[in-house]
């Protein structure tokens, strides 16, 4: 561990207090008490991240399209948080919040190209490497690398992004295998990132046909005219992340492809989970799957992107399988956050929980008890003179935007306006007040986008500039 980080102290292998849980059912009602919970550990962990997941796009939240039965067999076998949010609607500070359990504002890593997890940060797998778990991670986003500071405290991993763009699941897929070949007998901490479902939107056969038969540049007009159109495309300006829609004209392609995605990467979920069954590691096993950020599908003047923090992107999947598949096919909708997910999984396998973090553990809510609530801040910004922070209370959504030197609110009541179609902002000035000030009392007006400048720029290659800039990444 590194000097100046908090000390963590390990209680691994001891048994937990045994506690009775509620079950509940698919629609969230309570229905029998459960059987005892009694952790032994230590228990192994894996993260499942699939990157630019929507909440809305996988099978147990009732969509329909696209099919995910192997997350959807995960959520049956353990916990589905029905509204999880994230904390920014891009890769870097996303992931970082979920190994700190910080905010941006007090991890640091912020601002696209310039800003990596600074060293005086401690992660998530920096804390069970000082625990004595074997640590892993295999990804396929350049921002989850040494370079930005994200490979803390991971002993051992690869990183897949010189290959097809970075989309290399099957090489995540069989690296897990080949690692738990090898760890299946110590405790160890295995993060795989999947990255098939961000754009571009280009599944392989036979996925590439599953949701969409016609011919997507047929006669018509051209999709593309409408993408580099500054007035009806916000990301109009990255000409680069669109080229692979060259010649498209039937806007259902990309949705379709999308969704088409989403289930590719479903089918390896499935082969994970299968082989850690095979080898008899599943079932005491505490298995978390979530996602970074959604995605626009054109809603609110972005297309195939990630940009601004409406619920399209805010919104993302958290399914936990506890160990002994405690609570199973249990499903929370409560509002929780991707920073409750280090203080939970401390909690679960006995480690302790670092003061100070913004997350909380969902141990109590995945049970229907405890007091209080999560934090449900959001935050974007490219500097100091634009940027905007969110703030989710109740069925009360604040976009508080400042640009062009004044703050721009907007203000949405999820419950009635799911979609935010419906900007309430002059209708709710207390309520804008009431919310504003709260934000204020987390976030230092004089320094709005970050306490934490310890992190510093990264130098890039012309090729990795290349290739973040093709996904919309850098401009």
């Amino acid at each position: 561990m590194k000097t100046g980080k908090v000390v963590i102290s390990a209680v691994v292998g001891l048994a937990l207090a045994a506690v009775a849980w509620w079950w509940f059912d698919l629609p969230g009602s309570p229905r029998s008490l459960s059987s005892v919970y009694r952790p032994t550990g230590p228990f192994n962990v894996l993260v499942l991240a699939i990157d630019t997941l929507r909440g809305d796009h996988v099978g147990v939240y009732g969509q329909g399209t696209p099919r995910t039965p192997n997350i959807d067999a995960l959520a049956a076998e353990g916990t589905y948080f029905a509204r999880c949010q994230t904390t920014a609607p891009w890769t870097g500070p996303a992931f970082a919040s979920l190994y700190t359990g910080l905010l941006p504002y007090h991890h640091g890593f912020y601002n696209r190209e310039y800003y990596s997890l600074g060293p005086d940060q401690t992660t998530m797998a920096e804390i069970f490497s000082g625990a004595g778990y074997q640590t892993a991670a295999f990804v396929t986003n350049a921002y989850l690398t040494h370079a930005y500071g994200m490979a803390q405290g991971f002993q051992a991993g690869e990183k897949f992004t010189d290959q097809g763009r970075g989309k290399e699941a099957w090489l995540v897929t069989r690296s897990a295998d080949g690692y738990t070949k090898v760890h299946g007998a110590d405790p160890f901490f295995l993060f795989l990132h999947y990255y098939d479902v961000h754009a571009p939107y280009t599944p392989p056969a036979p996925y590439d046909r599953i949701y969409y038969s016609g011919d997507p540049r047929g006669p018509g007009r051209l999709l593309m005219e409408t993408l580099l159109d500054p007035e009806a495309n916000l990301l109009a300006d990255r000409p680069d992340i669109y080229t692979w829609l060259d010649g498209v004209t039937d806007p259902a392609y990309p949705a379709a492809q999308y969704a088409a995605g989403a289930s590719y990467v479903d089918e390896h979920v499935g082969r994970v989970v299968a082989d850690l069954k095979t080898k008899g590691l599943y079932d005491d096993m505490l298995i978390i799957l979530m996602s970074d950020h959604g995605e626009h599908m054109e809603e609110h003047g972005v297309y195939y992107g990630h940009a601004l923090p409406y619920e399209e992107v805010l919104h993302v999947p958290l399914i936990i399988k506890w160990p002994g598949k405690w609570n199973a096919g249990t499903v929370v909708r409560e509002r929780v956050s991707i920073m409750d997910v280090l203080p939970t999984i401390l909690e679960t396998v006995g480690l302790a929980v670092p003061e100070g973090l913004d997350g909380r553990s969902l141990r109590d809510p995945a049970c229907g008890e405890g007091e209080g609530g999560s934090l449900l801040v959001a935050e974007q910004g490219e500097s100091d003179e634009q940027f905007c922070k969110t703030l989710v209370e109740g069925d009360w959504k604040l976009m508080l935007f400042f640009r062009d030197g004044r703050y721009l609110p907007e203000l949405y009541h999820l419950k009635d306006d799911p979609r935010e179609r419906q900007n309430v902002a002059v209708e709710h000035p207390d309520i804008v007040d009431g919310m504003t000030g709260r934000i204020w009392t987390i976030f230092d007006p004089a320094e709005p986008l970050s306490q934490a400048r310890s992190s510093s720029e990264v130098p890039l290659s012309e090729e990795e500039r290349r290739r973040l800039k093709s996904l919309g990444y850098v401009h």
